[in-house]
């Protein structure tokens, strides 16, 4: 949903044929396309918590549930948090040069342009895949990888707080945080939650198996000791007359 959204920011829902203003609790659907203005900026956030933040003139398009690609970044610069990643599901962001798949939560930001895909990992880590390639390379917590026609930047140190401060003061409008949260930072498997429904989690349902058994178990054993008690109490009766 748009979780805030300041200045021009349009979304297109036909491929860029026309374009309307989204508003502020909207849902953009799959393959709509996203985009600011010279003077907009945008957050969205998803159902599993991920977060993406938008400079101005920058355009994404959300792509369809099905495939591991959850979004293109097709020009300008975004943001993106994970806090949950889940390994061959909707982690991975394609650039016009590369497409970039998220190893561990964490956060990222993302450059487009007709010359060159540039990615940082501010936290986590996440395998690069360019364009017309099968060669992947990894980028972890304070590196920076740029992927150009002419080929690929090997990972090379940058300035993981510069990087943090351009992004949270566009973050902490939505009331968001560059970081990511507690629950994802301190989770070891730090598993995607469900689209759907939240059910029970495994071990009340193993509980509740376990009691279910118990409490057959204890009815088999009442209606075993109730029919020999009715059962003696008939040889009884028998006896007496």
């Amino acid at each position: 949903m748009v979780g805030f959204m300041s200045g021009q920011v349009e979304q297109s829902e036909d491929g860029g044929i026309t374009w309307t203003t989204p508003s502020l609790g909207s849902r953009p659907s799959h393959e709509s396309l996203v985009r600011t203005g010279t003077d907009g900026s945008c957050v969205l956030v998803f159902e599993d918590h991920s977060v993406v933040a938008m400079k101005p003139g920058t355009t994404i398009q959300i792509l369809p549930p099905a495939p591991e690609v959850r979004l293109a970044v097709l020009s300008g610069e975004a943001w993106v948090r994970f806090d949950y990643v889940t390994l061959n599901q909707r982690d991975a962001i394609a650039l016009p040069h590369a497409t970039v798949s998220a190893l561990e939560a964490g956060s990222f930001s993302f450059g487009a342009s007709p010359d060159a895909s540039v990615m940082k990992v501010l936290e986590g880590s996440v395998k690069v895949l360019p364009a017309g390639g099968d060669a992947r390379v990894t980028a972890t917590a304070g590196q920076t990888l740029t992927v150009g026609s002419s080929g690929v930047q090997y990972p090379i140190p940058f300035d993981v707080g510069l990087e943090r401060t351009g992004w949270q003061s566009l973050l902490g409008q939505a009331g968001l945080s560059v970081t990511t949260t507690t629950l994802a930072a301190t989770t070891t498997s730090q598993h995607r939650p469900p689209d759907g429904p939240v059910g029970l989690p495994t071990g009340a349902i193993v509980m509740l198996l376990a009691l279910a058994w118990a409490a057959l178990a204890f009815l088999a054993i009442l209606g075993t000791f109730i029919y020999l008690v009715v059962n003696r109490l008939t040889r009884y009766r028998r006896a007496g007359r």
